[in-house]
């Protein structure tokens, strides 16, 4: 698993951001097709990365993808958890996430508790206000080391 499958995951997702973009890409100085979309126009980086990624043969709805899809709302999960992002933001990962896979064989079976969890959430949820979701994340994140790819 390379960094710009994770990356191209990422954007798929609507988690990069521009500047995780060049960061990425700036560890990539050999590749020529990398370094293109490092100089290239700031609005274009994003959709450059999964077509790159997709070039190469990643597909983020495979079972790779759905690896890294759990381990990016893994990662966001314990960023809740640690207080530095609002439980509002990982919501709606996990709803980009749910429809990303439904209907997959790959789909990441511990998102759907999340999913559930964060059925009618919006933007404003935090731990505080929703003191019931930390049992759910804590869980969550126990769940991915033995996760499985399917509902």
């Amino acid at each position: 698993m390379t960094s710009l499958e994770r990356l191209a995951t990422e954007c798929v997702l609507g988690v990069a951001s521009v500047e995780s973009v060049d960061a990425c890409l700036a560890r990539h100085p050999g590749e020529p097709e990398l370094v293109a979309i490092l100089r290239g126009p700031r609005k274009e980086k994003i959709a450059s990365v999964v077509r790159v990624a997709a070039e190469r043969g990643f597909d983020p709805i495979s079972a790779m993808g759905g690896k890294l899809a759990l381990s990016i709302v893994r990662d966001e999960t314990e960023r809740v958890l640690s207080g530095s992002v609002v439980a509002g933001r990982l919501g709606e990962l996990v709803k980009r996430v749910d429809a990303m896979f439904l209907d997959s064989v790959h789909y990441p079976a511990p998102v759907h508790d999340l999913w559930n969890a964060f059925d009618w959430s919006d933007e404003t949820w935090t731990l505080q206000s929703q003191p019931e979701l930390r049992p759910v994340l804590e869980s969550f994140v126990s769940a991915c080391s033995g996760a499985t790819f399917t509902r």
